[in-house]
């Protein structure tokens, strides 16, 4: 566990150090989605076809999770902070060449660097938060990801409009590697807990055996596969919604989806902050499920020539439920296991979030290949989260932690 220093200069030093690469991370891994209507025809696939392409990075992610709380022990949580940023900016620069092969690589590249990023925050953000503030500065640190997609929203179209999507995506990659550098003096502090003969492992059984033998983080698995579902399927689909079926510019859907993201992050503070008060983490979550099951409904009734204004309000409401409870869940598996454990069991969780973030894209994807809708595809992806989410509102977490994981 990093050093157990919960003074508020490293509470501050820490969550500056997690949100900036987080934001680093969304913003790459969110990029291609923004720029697939135009990026698409040079690689002769149709837009559509993003979901798959979200499918792979994320399939890298499951497998680099897995070595997270080994990398994370030998290493250090900023070392492989730094190597998580550096990957999934190579990643994003062969996206750039235009190549299949490449671009299968790329994606590949920025699913390992995505993949062990959370659990390495995680390890430095429990040991320095209360838990009684544990949900809502989790929540604060998540925050970066819907801020980095938001910046994608806004920043990528005008790149687009002003150089081309292939220089766009060269600039943005730029970001990973500015923060492998900027969190450097950071390392000798945050690192001190490394141990150099800690063991590495890629064998899946052992990880999945420990997290599902938890009742505790059972339930909260459940929950993180179909959420996440949900949310990569809106965040890799409401700008092609947009453009390919409502008519909007790639600059206005992308000002939509800005806003969506923007607006989650208020959310999330605002779930970090009930569910550290007298609201338990799951049971908060799912009552999420329920708006995320309305949220995605609501992409039923939508129609070309609806004003920007509407779309906006249905990007507000996926924002603030299938965007915005990442924080909560994160907390979440602090609670059913132990600060000690956090950055074990977050990697462990963090296998089935990139497995819901790698399926929801592919099955909206073959959904709309098969003929489905935007809009039908959208309320099953919805569906998947309320029955995820139930269990929860009504159960809580389960089986208590022994009086010993509490305690520390």
């Amino acid at each position: 566990m990093s050093q157990p220093d919960g003074s508020t200069a490293n509470l501050l030093r820490v969550i500056a150090i997690t949100v900036s690469a987080q934001a680093a991370t969304a913003l790459m891994a969110l990029t291609p989605a923004v720029v697939a209507v135009v990026a698409a025809p040079d690689f002769g696939v149709p837009a559509r076809d993003v979901g798959f392409f979200a499918a792979l990075v994320f399939l890298g992610s499951m497998m680099s999770s897995i070595a997270g709380g080994g990398l994370i022990a030998r290493f250090g949580a900023i070392r492989v902070t730094q190597c998580c940023m550096v990957s999934a900016s190579c990643g994003l620069l062969l996206v750039v060449t235009a190549s299949m092969p490449l671009a299968i690589a790329g994606a590949f590249l920025m699913g390992f660097g995505y993949g062990p990023s959370t659990p390495a925050s995680s390890h430095l953000l429990a040991p320095a938060a209360t838990p009684r503030w544990r949900p809502l500065l989790f929540s604060i640190k998540q925050t970066a990801v819907p801020l980095g997609g938001a910046v994608t929203g806004v920043l990528t179209p005008a790149l687009v409009v002003l150089w081309n999507w292939q220089a766009a995506l060269a600039f943005l990659a730029a970001s990973g590697f500015l923060v492998a550098v900027a969190i450097q003096p950071a390392r000798a502090r945050y690192d001190a807990d490394r141990a150099r003969g800690a063991k590495l492992t890629l064998d899946i059984l052992p990880t999945l055996r420990s997290t599902l033998g938890q009742p505790g983080l059972r339930r909260v698995v459940l929950m993180a596969f179909a959420f996440s579902a949900t949310q990569l399927s809106f965040s890799t689909y409401f700008v092609t919604f947009q453009v390919t079926k409502l008519g909007f510019t790639l600059e206005a859907a992308g000002l939509v989806y800005a806003i969506a993201l923007f607006a989650s992050v208020g959310f999330r503070i605002l779930w970090g902050a009930v569910a550290g008060g007298r609201v338990p983490g799951v049971r908060l979550l799912g009552a999420l499920s329920m708006g995320m099951a309305v949220a995605c409904s609501l992409t039923l009734a939508i129609e070309p020539g609806w004003p920007m204004w509407a779309l906006i309000a249905v990007g507000i409401a996926f924002a603030s439920c299938a965007v915005s409870w990442n924080g909560v869940l994160l907390a979440a598996i602090v609670e059913a296991s132990s600060p000690a454990k956090a950055a074990a069991a977050t990697g462990g969780v963090a296998f089935f979030i990139f497995a819901g973030m790698m399926a929801g894209p592919a099955i909206f994807g073959l959904l709309i290949a098969l003929g489905l809708s935007y809009g039908a595809s959208f309320a099953i992806i919805g569906c998947a989260a309320l029955l995820a989410g139930l269990p929860g509102f009504f159960g809580g977490l389960g089986a208590p932690r022994n009086q010993t994981e509490a305690a520390e």
